[in-house]
């Protein structure tokens, strides 16, 4: 698979180039009965290749006889994805397709997860780690020590249970919560980290 977010001159010859050689570690020296396994070639971008192909947002490319138009061989296939084709509103996503390709191009966009993915929780983990890839470094130093205080709260937790004692549950939480939020952490990471709700957060 590959991910361009500029345009590429070759990007075709280098796909054809990167997918020959994924079929040429298949076969060990040697063995001549070259059984290969099918091969998928994956190709996401985030710009059009050519504006004159139509609008379709996901190709298909398979090798083919040119004068039937019958497919010649396939074990090796190529899916090309250029988001900026993408142009279905959230009110229309109808297949897990169009959710995946409505996140993808809405990502940088959209601040909060979009309501119609909400309830998926591998959407939910996929905005979750793009808004930590999005941290300042501040914000992030700041994340990892809430992260560090959080597993020591759940260590402590622990020991705490299997004795018997559940001693400042509630005044970690807080703490953990009020030195994210002094920092910029977003409300959706405070609550996962502390377990916390909206409104205790915003009582802080």
């Amino acid at each position: 698979m590959e991910m361009q977010r500029n345009r590429q001159v070759f990007i075709k010859s280098r796909n054809i180039y990167y997918a020959a050689a994924n079929l040429h570690k298949q076969l060990a020296p040697g063995d001549g009965d070259f059984l290969l396994k099918e091969l998928v070639f994956i190709c996401l971008t985030d710009f059009i290749f050519d504006k004159n192909e139509g609008d379709q947002v996901v190709q298909t490319i398979k090798l083919t006889v040119q004068e039937n138009a019958q497919v010649f061989y396939n074990k090796l296939i190529f899916k090309y994805i250029e988001l900026p084709k993408f142009k279905k509103r959230e009110n229309l996503l109808v297949s897990r397709l169009d959710k995946w390709l409505f996140a993808l191009t809405n990502m940088r966009k959209s601040r909060e997860i979009p309501i119609s993915l909400c309830k998926d929780d591998v959407f939910k983990k996929l905005f979750y780690i793009t808004r930590l890839a999005n941290l300042n470094k501040e914000q992030m130093d700041a994340y990892q020590r809430a992260e560090m205080d959080r597993m020591d709260y759940l260590r402590g937790f622990t020991v705490s249970k299997m004795e018997g004692e559940k001693i400042g549950e509630r005044k970690t939480k807080i703490a953990v919560a009020r030195s994210m939020k002094e920092v910029g952490i977003s409300l959706d990471i405070i609550k996962k980290c502390t377990g916390l709700t909206a409104r205790q957060v915003a009582k802080l």
